[in-house]
């Protein structure tokens, strides 16, 4: 960019995506170089990159219950460091993370991994480099409560940092029906939580039916109502750090998607996932993950994409035995023995 006193070289580095995210090798100081097609080297400046706030750590992580947001008293958790070495706690309210001393954490990949007696493990993961923290220096984490879902019941639990304020969680089946803060139960859908102050949690629980179709997705309604541009910056839901959790009440970890940090471009929408749920109770789920303009269209019925196994990024377990199949494979229940599709590739 040139310029009354000269020439500056702006740039925007594109964020890590996937595993790559997670290597710290990726930050830190790198040499820039600008060099013409030919290989002519016209300039070279040395840049400090950092990780993106979205897997960075907080100081503090407090404990809630996602089903009605109440603060957890007592919780344990266990912190594996990116050399193997495991610290378990027990008896506390909060994980308030040692940054700055001699007990800080080595650089690299670090496990958390929180449970309870009445709640189901949850874990998290971040990269510790240097002091890089998150802007909001306090997070929250939600839990399931070990038996509040009924067999074959599935929760989704939405939370992110403290912007936007409001993110609304939204889900909408083949049959026409849509649950969001204005319209809390439809049949089989219920909203439990609505939250318009930042954190979370957004909660609904569903029981989903024979030969229909559910989609997930979340609406940045805070995005949705500015009009300042530098605001609009601020709140876009690619720097939400939002996650959504997908609990099946088998008391195994859920699974869980975070919000592609590209484009940034205020993209209202996140399409999560759709689940489709055959006559014979054969149940797939299909991750989309994708920032959207426009709001999604109700799914289709399950038809062609249960027969497509290709399509399927995801499988949940049988809704007529959930507690004894593992999460990576697909499971159609059958009065015989049951039958196992192609396993998932990880």
């Amino acid at each position: 960019i040139c310029e009354a006193g000269g020439c500056v070289i702006k740039f925007q580095a594109k964020e890590q995506e996937g595993p790559f995210a997670m290597d710290v090798r990726a930050y830190g100081e790198h040499t820039l170089t600008l060099a013409t097609s030919e290989g002519h080297v016209i300039t070279e400046a040395v840049v400090f990159l950092m990780p993106p706030e979205r897997i960075r750590p907080s100081r503090r992580y407090e404990f809630f219950d996602a089903l009605n947001n109440e603060r957890i008293q007592q919780m344990s958790y266990a912190i594996t460091d990116s050399f193997g070495r495991r610290t378990r706690i027990d008896g506390v309210r909060e994980i308030a993370l040692v940054l700055d001393d001699v007990l800080t954490l080595p650089d690299g990949v670090t496990l958390v991994e929180v449970f309870g007696v009445d709640f189901e493990t949850a874990s998290l993961r971040f990269l510790k480099f240097g002091n890089c923290v998150r802007s909001e220096a306090t997070d929250s984490v939600f839990f399931n409560q070990i038996g509040s879902l009924l067999r074959g019941q599935l929760r989704i639990v939405l939370s992110w940092s403290d912007r936007p304020k409001d993110l609304d969680l939204h889900c909408v089946s083949s049959k026409g029906g849509h649950i969001y803060w204005s319209n809390k139960i439809a049949g089989e859908m219920q909203i439990d939580m609505d939250v318009t102050k930042g954190q979370g949690p957004e909660t609904i629980t569903l029981d989903p039916k024979p030969g229909r179709s559910y989609r997930v997705f979340v609406h940045n309604y805070t995005g949705s109502k500015i009009e300042n541009i530098e605001k609009v910056v601020d709140n876009d839901l690619a720097f939400s750090v939002a996650s959504i959790q997908l609990f099946d009440g088998s008391g195994a970890s859920p699974q869980m998607w975070e919000v592609p940090s590209n484009p940034v471009e205020n993209r209202l929408y996140w399409e999560v996932f759709t689940i489709y749920m055959a006559d014979d109770k054969t149940i797939k789920l299909v991750a989309n993950n994708e920032l959207l303009a426009l709001r999604p269209e109700k799914p289709p019925a399950p038809g062609k994409e249960m027969k497509n196994a290709g399509l399927v990024a995801y499988a949940l377990h049988a809704i007529s035995n959930p507690s004894n199949y593992p999460l990576s494979e697909t499971i159609k229940p059958s009065p015989g023995p049951p039958r196992y599709s192609t396993p998932l590739p990880p």
